[in-house]
């Protein structure tokens, strides 16, 4: 690996972003206003399948 693990630095000071030429961004704000609730639900179903959890059902 030609890079550590872990990189935590601002984005404009990040080699990442021309090593994997990314040119998108996703401003993220408290809350998540702008992830849709379907989303959410399939992470969540994700999260719990990797860890084998039994799924929860919020309804």
């Amino acid at each position: 690996r030609p890079y550590p693990s872990i990189h935590v630095v601002h984005t404009e000071k990040s080699y990442l972003y021309n090593l994997f030429k990314i040119r998108e961004k996703e401003p993220l704000v408290c809350g998540f206003p702008t992830i849709g609730e379907d989303f959410i639900e399939k992470m969540e179903l994700g999260y719990n399948q990797l860890f084998n959890r039994k799924e929860c059902n919020n309804s």
